[in-house]
């Protein structure tokens, strides 16, 4: 049972995917995508660390 009544503004309507930047509105294309950027910027940050302190204080 959902825990909301009606659509979300956040997902597009009839789905339960969010709204995004892609505008794509299949969620396992939507995952396949994620996992492809998420990997390049992994990729990246590997070959370009950040450098400092990225402490709570």
């Amino acid at each position: 049972m959902a825990k909301y009544k009606g659509p979300s503004i956040h997902e597009y309507e009839g789905t339960n995917v969010l709204i995004n930047k892609f505008d794509e509105r299949d969620q396992e294309k939507l995952d396949r995508l994620d996992r492809i950027l998420t990997g390049r910027r992994l990729y990246q940050l590997q070959e370009n660390p950040l450098h400092g302190s990225f402490g709570l204080k």
